[in-house]
């Protein structure tokens, strides 16, 4: 089990709501207080103001600047739906497979943002790691190339194939991603890069390429506004999911300072 695993574990809201459900089971009598602080931090875990408010505290701003043509722009994982793709091949619940389907998730504005950046000229080159992600099915590992699918649909969306360039090998985390940029830096020098990934997620990711002393400018996406919105208010799934990433991103970015990689 790797340490973002163990984070992953250990930041679930839902656990300690367990734990402290559990107590209640166990002490067999009404505990208001209990109750109460239980009501309270399930609220606040479960509307959506919570994450909104923390991703506006969190973010860092962008620094691009649309004067520049930059060498290239680099685009960051995490986009690829892979346990869809490898549970779709092992146990071929598809009667046919749909030609020209991709299945990314909600961080697909990552490579839409990087194709327009060099259809519009403002970068010459779509930098993507070779991604390869695996995981447990059956009695077995199986794994997918994720580079090789995102490669596939910025060709379809335009792009020329010289112009799009995948670096790295079998990266899994962003910390790969770093690493693997510098070495492909190395023999493939360039000056002006732009770093494109979701606004959640960037102040750790630009943290980790400056301690590898890679100095990028950065484009956010999936941003959000603080507007305060009777709906913000309201407990939901997605309200804890977001939540939830939040917590993560704030455990990863200690994780990794704590282990000298920012």
């Amino acid at each position: 089990m790797e340490l973002q695993d163990i984070a992953k574990f250990l930041i679930n809201p839902f656990l300690y709501l367990f734990f402290c459900l559990a107590l209640l089971l166990i002490l067999r009598k009404s505990n208001r207080i209990l109750m109460i602080i239980i009501t309270i931090y399930f609220y606040i875990i479960c509307i959506p103001l919570t994450g909104i408010l923390f991703s506006n505290i969190w973010k860092i701003d962008d620094t691009y600047d649309s004067s520049i043509n930059y060498d290239a722009v680099v685009v960051l994982g995490g986009i690829v739906d892979y346990r869809w793709y490898i549970n779709e091949r092992v146990f071929k619940r598809l009667l046919y497979e749909p030609k020209n389907y991709y299945r990314f998730n909600s961080a697909v504005d990552r490579i839409l943002a990087g194709i327009g950046f060099v259809k519009s000229g403002h970068a010459r080159i779509f930098l993507y790691g070779k991604i390869k992600q695996d995981i447990y099915v059956l009695d077995r590992f199986e794994s997918f190339n994720a580079g090789s699918l995102v490669k596939e649909f910025v060709l379809e969306q335009g792009i020329a194939e010289e112009k799009i360039k995948l670096y790295g090998n079998n990266i899994k985390r962003t910390l790969d991603e770093v690493n693997g940029l510098k070495d492909w830096i190395k023999n493939n020098p360039m000056e002006k890069l732009l770093l494109i990934t979701s606004e959640l997620h960037m102040p750790r990711a630009f943290a980790m390429f400056n301690n590898k002393g890679l100095s990028l400018d950065i484009f956010s996406v999936h941003k959000t506004t603080l507007k305060l919105k009777w709906k913000y208010f309201i407990p939901s799934p997605y309200g804890a999911k977001y939540t939830m990433e939040c917590l993560y991103e704030l455990a990863g970015f200690f994780g990794y300072f704590i282990r000298g990689d920012i």
